[in-house]
């Protein structure tokens, strides 16, 4: 039964997921809570995709965790990427990176006004503890 329930951990670890969240918080909101992590994961990726033109009051855009030790996306790749134009996207394969209960990812939105985003963040994950999840905020 043992090597039966490590194949089950082995083959849930490997098996990589995605979770998504829609960003609608006003320009100038700084920090907004994305997504909360149960248990132990590994982040592999991270994209985030402006789905239609940014309002003009949007400066930046980066993706790290609560502690901000760890930034996933940079506010200046953000802004090379010019997340102004419509259907336009930043992202960050050079995962994976660890994350323990209780982390959370977070959007640090930077501008000058409150008009609202229209982004979507998707992260790839991998749990790798028994039942870690990474879950929208």
């Amino acid at each position: 039964m043992g090597n039966a329930t490590a194949a089950m951990r082995d083959q849930a670890r490997t098996r990589e997921q995605t979770a998504q969240k829609t960003i609608t918080a006003a320009c100038d909101a700084a920090l907004t809570t994305l997504f909360n992590v149960v248990g132990s994961v590994e982040i592999t990726k991270v994209r985030l995709e402006q789905r239609q033109a940014a309002p003009a009051a949007m400066t930046s855009a980066a993706i790290r965790d609560n502690t901000g030790e760890l930034i996933l996306i940079t506010a200046a790749a953000s802004a090379r990427a010019n997340l102004l134009a419509a259907v336009s996207q930043v992202a960050n394969e050079n995962g994976p990176w660890q994350l323990r209960d209780g982390a959370t990812i977070r959007a640090d939105l930077q501008g000058t006004g409150a008009t609202a985003h229209n982004m979507v963040c998707t992260i790839g994950w991998r749990a790798l503890t028994r039942g870690a999840t990474v879950t929208a905020a």
